[in-house]
């Protein structure tokens, strides 16, 4: 995050405390879940069932911190567990955070499967670039930090997610 920041301060030829801009993010977003807690996008719940249903492993595959995704899985207030997943791989499973596609890889060993049997779901661009660069069938569900921007050439994306994905996954 900090490194995130940063690196678009530069861009704009800005100069700014990355460390205490992350840490005040962070400190809000915090303080949004627990005051106002997470829903699960569009189509989440279906997709997880769909996927518990037909026997296919499902992880959380994400380069923020488990602080986090302790965080938001207590904001969901038990929509969404732990338990919802085989694995969980996060920022410190992995010595270079996305782009990088290391955090993929891990999962892939995690899934025990190929990168050809994988499905990623990705909210931004930048992570579909990192699982699509390593040859994963990658599918784009804009977030809104996505909103209005391209996803890489040959990830398709998506407005809501379907158990159709996965069900076109597994005949491919």
């Amino acid at each position: 995050g900090a490194a995130r920041i940063a690196s678009e301060a530069a861009r704009r030829g800005e100069v700014v405390d990355a460390g205490a801009v992350h840490a005040r993010k962070v400190a809000n977003f915090r303080a949004a879940v627990l005051r106002e807690g997470i829903a699960p996008r569009p189509g989440v719940l279906d997709m997880l069932d769909a996927a518990r249903n037909a026997g296919v492993a499902v992880g959380w595959v994400t380069t923020t911190g488990r602080h986090t995704v302790d965080l938001m899985l207590e904001g969901l207030d038990g929509a969404i567990t732990a338990e919802s997943f085989d694995f969980i791989c996060d920022r410190d499973d992995v010595e270079a955070p996305k782009p990088a596609p290391d955090v993929y890889a891990l999962a892939l060993e995690r899934a025990r499967v190929g990168i050809d049997e994988a499905l990623v779901i990705e909210d931004t661009p930048e992570s579909a670039e990192a699982a699509s660069s390593i040859g994963i069938a990658t599918v784009g569900f804009p977030g809104w930090a996505a909103e209005g921007r391209r996803f890489p050439p040959g990830v398709r994306s998506v407005p809501r997610l379907s158990p159709g994905l996965l069900l076109a996954r597994q005949s491919a």
